[in-house]
């Protein structure tokens, strides 16, 4: 997979990163690619502090930090099936894993983040915490909707909103298992949040086509981004095709 190096220190480079980021996060995804997921969210992490170095506007600095937010659940995900396929140890498998050689191939959970990123402090507030409370993706946009609407997006309170969510008791630990019948987010609700969010994103495009330096600047943007607009177009008239015909109130 082919990323953009981010150099932090230039605000366009930074936030050409974050627009690609979705995209990039999704294709790594959907190739079920671990190595992947960590390099994008590696690129996403050092974007997200250059923001704020840089002095970003509020909203791009928590756009960035949700994005954060989002490839470490990816990463949470990636991992927990990994184990489930056994090509990652659990966090009891150490000891076993040492004596026997055909356990020495497998992936570490240190390999992808400390004990504090993926548990916390506290054991329930990493972004495996997360995961574990929030198995289904809805379930996790309901935790960071809840979280945004805080003006927190710390993975601590990502990790508390997605429990808080699904309904989970505080009391999960780092290998309780990731479904048990939590309570999900009703479907419309999760849709009006996709689609809000995705109106403000249009939005924001269509206001920097209105900038002075538009014009000059338009043919570099085409060069870049067109192809990247033709398949979030694709996208969008995908979702409106699965959609039934129905009368629109003004």
């Amino acid at each position: 997979m082919s990323l953009i190096p981010v150099d932090p220190s230039s605000e366009a480079s930074v936030t050409t990163l974050l627009e690609r980021a979705a995209s990039w996060l999704s294709t790594a995804v959907e190739r079920s690619d671990i190595t992947d997921i960590v390099m994008v969210k590696a690129q996403i992490a050092t974007a997200a502090e250059a923001t704020k170095q840089l002095g970003l506007s509020q909203e791009i600095q928590q756009d960035a930090q949700e994005m954060v937010r989002r490839a470490e659940y990816a990463l949470a995900k990636s991992i927990r099936k990994g184990q489930a396929e056994g090509t990652i140890r659990r966090q009891d498998d150490g000891a076993s894993s040492q004596r026997l050689s055909q356990r020495e191939s497998l992936g570490r959970l240190t390999d992808f983040g400390t004990y504090g990123e993926m548990y916390g402090r506290d054991g329930k507030s990493g972004f495996l915490s997360t995961a574990d409370a929030a198995p289904e993706a809805d379930q996790f946009d309901a935790a960071i909707d809840a979280a945004k609407a805080e003006g927190n997006l710390s993975r601590a309170n990502v990790a508390r909103k997605a429990r808080e969510a699904s309904a989970e008791p505080a009391s999960s630990g780092p290998e309780r298992a990731a479904s048990n019948g939590a309570r999900r987010r009703p479907l419309p609700d999760s849709f009006w949040t996709a689609v809000y969010d995705a109106e403000k994103k249009l939005q924001s495009l269509r206001r920097l086509t209105e900038d002075d330096r538009w014009p000059q600047n338009a043919q570099k943007v085409a060069e870049t981004h067109r192809h990247d607009l033709l398949r979030i177009n694709d996208l969008l008239h995908q979702v409106i095709n699965s959609l039934p015909e129905t009368e629109v109130t003004p």
